[in-house]
C-alpha cells in the first residue's frame, strides 16, 4: 500500500493550533493524530526558510503572511500541489501554485 505525504509547514501548522484553539478545542485530539502519522512530515521554519519566504513576498505591495509564503516556498521547492483552506491567500503570493482546497471548505 503506497501513501501519500502530507508535508506541513511550521509556520502554517502554528497558525492551525491557533485556529483550533480559537474555535473547535475539541480537534485537539484529531490534530495530534495527524501529526503522529509517520505520512506527515514537518518543514521547519529555519533561517533559510525564512529568508525565501520573505524574499517570496520582496519587492510587493503585500501584507506579511508568513504561514502562507512559507507553504509556497514548500511547494515550489518539491513541486507539489498545496492543500489548503484559504487558496487566495497562496495565489496572491504565487499565482503559479497547484492549489486543492480543503474538502468542505469550498
Amino acid at each position: 500500500m503506497r501513501g501519500i505525504v502530507l508535508l506541513v509547514p511550521a509556520a502554517a501548522l502554528s497558525e492551525a493550533w491557533q485556529q483550533i484553539r480559537r474555535h473547535d478545542p475539541g480537534h485537539f485530539e484529531q490534530m495530534r493524530d495527524l501529526l503522529a502519522s509517520p505520512m506527515v512530515l514537518i518543514d521547519p521554519l529555519d533561517d533559510t526558510e525564512a529568508t525565501r519566504a520573505g524574499e517570496l513576498i520582496g519587492g510587493r505591495d503585500l501584507d506579511p503572511d508568513v504561514a502562507a509564503a512559507q507553504v509556497a516556498t514548500c511547494s515550489r521547492a518539491r513541486d507539489w500541489p498545496v492543500l489548503a483552506a484559504a487558496p487566495t491567500r497562496l495565489l496572491v503570493i504565487y499565482p503559479e501554485l497547484t492549489v486543492e482546497t480543503l474538502p468542505g471548505l469550498s
